[in-house]
């Protein structure tokens, strides 16, 4: 049961960082690939801050 807890806040992690991400892209040229690898680098460093907390 916290495996499956776990991948489900990893998941809604990646996808606000991956919405921050192309939200971000849009200022950066309009890359979305390159936004959702950044967006999926934060919401994955945002779920390992919210783990140590």
């Amino acid at each position: 049961m916290a495996n499956n807890n776990n991948f489900l806040y990893i998941g809604i992690a990646v996808a606000i960082g991956s919405g921050i991400g192309l939200i971000v892209s849009m200022f950066f040229g309009g890359s979305i690939a390159l936004g959702l690898v950044i967006g999926g680098a934060i919401g994955l460093l945002k779920e390992t801050f919210w783990k140590s907390i």
